[in-house]
C-alpha cells in the first residue's frame, strides 16, 4: 500500500474536501474503523492471526475458504437462499453475515465508508483508503463482471492477481452500501496504491450524527434487512432518541421543572416530528406554566397526529377555558364524551361530565354578571 500523508479530518467537511483532492478516477472506498488494522480480509486474520507476512502461507488461506464453503454446501445451509447459485454468491453472503471470508469490502460512495471508519473503535482513530480503479493496473487487479464463479480458489491460483468484483444485487445490503469486494491472496498492504486519511478519536461522534442528520446514513440504513433490524435491537443498543429524550422530559415534569421539561419534549419532537404524546406532554407544560396560546398549538397538533386523543382534548378544552373560550372549551368536552363513550371509557366519561357540569356553572354565574 502506498502510503500517503497522515491526514487527519474535524469533521465531514473535511473528509469531502480531501475526497475532492484525489482528482479525477473511479474511486473505491473502504472504511476501517481502527487506524492500526492492516488491509487483510477476514479470512486471513481468521487463519494466519497476526503473523508478519514474511511467515504467511496463502494456500492456508486458499484451503481455507475451500472448506468453508464445502461445508455450508454438506450442510445444505445456503438451500433456503435460492439466489445462491454460486460459491462467490455464498462467500459474499457469508461476510455479510459476520463470516471470516477472502472478500474485502469496499464502497463506490465514501460516505458510507466514512460511516464504516466512524461507527466503532471509539478509542482508536479510525482509517478511510481509496482506490482508483483506473490505475488497477499498478496493482495488477482485473475485473470480474460476472456472479457464477464457482470454485473461487480457481481465481487465487495466480497470487499476483487480484480481483475487483461488481456483484449484482442479490441482497439488499449489496445496494445499500454501494458494495464492490476485492478478493486475492493477499497481502493487500503492498500490492495496492492506496491513498488513505485518519479519521480521530475526537471526530468520530460528531462525523456520526453529521451522516445522519444531513444524508440520511445510519445503521439501519446500512443494514436494511432482517438481521440489521436485530442488530439495532440489540440489548446494548441505544433506545430511540426520541424515547429516551420524551422519558427524560417527564421526569422533569413530574419535578415540576416545566422548562427542563419542555427542552426534553423538543429534543423528542426533533427526533421525531410526528410523536403525537411528546406534543401532549410538552403542551401540558405550556399549560402548567401559562403558556396557553403555545399550549393549544401544541394540542392541535397532537389531535392532527391522532385524532381520538382523548387527553389532548381535555387539556385543550382546560385552556380555550382559561382564555375564556368557553364555546370551545365545550366543543372540546364534548368531543371527549363522545370518544368516552366508544371506547366504553366510564372513567373518563365522568371526568367529562364534572368539566361539562363547572362551565355550565360558570356561564351563568358570568351572565349574572352581565
Amino acid at each position: 500500500m502506498a502510503e500517503s500523508v497522515a491526514e487527519k479530518i474535524k469533521d465531514i467537511a473535511d473528509f469531502i474536501a480531501w475526497v475532492k483532492t484525489l482528482g479525477d478516477g473511479e474511486f473505491i472506498f473502504r472504511g476501517q474503523a481502527n487506524a492500526d488494522w492492516p488491509l487483510r480480509s477476514g479470512a486471513t486474520r481468521r487463519v494466519c492471526g497476526s503473523k508478519p507476512k514474511d511467515v504467511i502461507d496463502y494456500e492456508w488461506v486458499v484451503e481455507y475458504i475451500d472448506e468453508l464453503v464445502s461445508r455450508l454446501k454438506q450442510k445444505e445451509l445456503h438451500a433456503a437462499y435460492k439466489h445462491l447459485d454460486s460459491d462467490i454468491k455464498i462467500l459474499a453472503e457469508l461476510q455479510h453475515h459476520g463470516a471470516a471470508t477472502p472478500l474485502l469490502d469496499f464502497s463506490r460512495n465514501s460516505l458510507i465508508a466514512l460511516w464504516m471508519a466512524c461507527s466503532d473503535e471509539f478509542k482508536k482513530p479510525g482509517r478511510i483508503f481509496a482506490l482508483n480503479l483506473r490505475e488497477t493496473h499498478k496493482s495488477r487487479i482485473n475485473r470480474l463482471s460476472v456472479d457464477n464463479i464457482s470454485p473461487v480458489k480457481e481465481l487465487l491460483k495466480n497470487d499476483q492477481t487480484s480481483w475487483i468484483w461488481d456483484p449484482s444485487h442479490f441482497n439488499k445490503r449489496i445496494p445499500a452500501q454501494y458494495s464492490v469486494f476485492l478478493l486475492a491472496r493477499e497481502p493487500y498492504d503492498e500490492s495496492l496504491k492506496c491513498e488513505n486519511i485518519i479519521i480521530p478519536i475526537a471526530a468520530k461522534r460528531i462525523i456520526l450524527k453529521q451522516l445522519k442528520d444531513l444524508f440520511g446514513i445510519e445503521e439501519f440504513t446500512i443494514y436494511p434487512d432482517f438481521e440489521g433490524f436485530a442488530r439495532l435491537n440489540a440489548a446494548d443498543k441505544d433506545y430511540r432518541e426520541d424515547f429516551k429524550a420524551f422519558v427524560a422530559g417527564n421526569v422533569k415534569y413530574l419535578d415540576d421543572d416545566f422548562d427542563g421539561a419542555i427542552a426534553e419534549y423538543n429534543k423528542a419532537i426533533k427526533h421525531n416530528p410526528d410523536y403525537a404524546l411528546a406534543y401532549y406532554y410538552r403542551g401540558s407544560a405550556k399549560l402548567a406554566k401559562g403558556l396557553l396560546d403555545d399550549a393549544i398549538a401544541d394540542f392541535n397538533r397532537a389531535i392532527e397526529l391522532d385524532s381520538k386523543y382523548a387527553n389532548a382534548y381535555i387539556y385543550r378544552a382546560i385552556a380555550f377555558k382559561l382564555l375564556e373560550q368557553y364555546d370551545k372549551a365545550r366543543a372540546d368536552w364534548l368531543k371527549c364524551r363522545e370518544l368516552a363513550t366508544q371506547s366504553n371509557n366510564q372513567d373518563l366519561l365522568t371526568d367529562v361530565e364534572e368539566f361539562l357540569r363547572e362551565l355550565d356553572e360558570l356561564e351563568k354565574t358570568v351572565e349574572k354578571q352581565q
